[in-house]
C-alpha cells in the first residue's frame, strides 16, 4: 500500500481533518464471498473492525495498514486510492445500492477484486499521474452537471 501511494499524485480535498495521529488500512472481508475495504481511523484499526462488523456475521482481517502523524495526511492517502481504484478499477467497486449493505457503514469503499493486488497496478499509476489533471477537471465537470440537474450523487 506504502509503495502504491508513493507513486501517486495525491487527491484534491478540502476536509478540515483536525485530529491526531490516524491509520490507514485494508482489510478482507468474508462474507459468503471475499470483499476488500480500504479506509481510516483515528481510533485504531482494531477498534474500527469491531465497528464495522458490529452485530454481523463477518470475518474480517486486516491485511495492511499505515500510520500517520495526522488524521489529514490519512484521509488525503485514503482519498487518493479511491480515486485511483475509482478511475482504473472502478468495476471492481461494491455497488451497495444495487446489492444492499454489507457493513454498518463505509460499503461505498468496499471492492469485490483484492485491488492492491491488480495486474499493471504500477503502469497505472503512471498514467493516473499523466492524466491526473484532466481526470480532476472531468470529475469536476461532471459534479456540475449533476448539480445544475439538481441530482444528488456520491462521487
Amino acid at each position: 500500500m506504502d509503495i502504491l501511494l508513493s507513486k501517486l499524485r495525491p487527491a484534491p480535498t478540502t476536509a478540515r481533518k483536525t485530529g491526531g495521529r490516524a491509520e490507514l488500512y485494508y482489510i478482507r472481508i468474508r462474507a459468503g464471498r471475499t470483499y476488500w475495504k480500504i479506509g481510516y481511523t483515528a481510533s485504531g484499526v482494531e477498534q474500527r473492525v469491531k465497528q464495522l462488523g458490529a452485530g454481523l456475521e463477518l470475518d474480517i482481517e486486516v491485511v495492511d495498514r499505515l500510520e500517520f502523524g495526522r488524521e489529514q495526511q490519512a484521509y488525503r492517502a485514503e482519498q487518493t486510492l479511491h480515486l485511483f481504484f475509482r478511475t482504473y478499477y472502478g468495476r471492481h467497486r461494491y455497488k451497495f445500492k444495487e446489492l444492499g449493505r454489507l457493513l454498518t457503514s463505509g460499503d461505498s469503499e468496499v471492492y469485490t477484486s483484492n485491488v492492491m493486488d491488480m495486474p499493471e497496478l504500477l503502469r497505472k499509476a503512471e498514467l493516473y499521474n499523466r492524466n491526473y489533471w484532466q481526470m480532476l477537471r472531468r470529475i469536476e465537470a461532471k459534479k456540475l452537471r449533476y448539480r445544475r440537474a439538481n441530482y444528488r450523487r456520491e462521487y
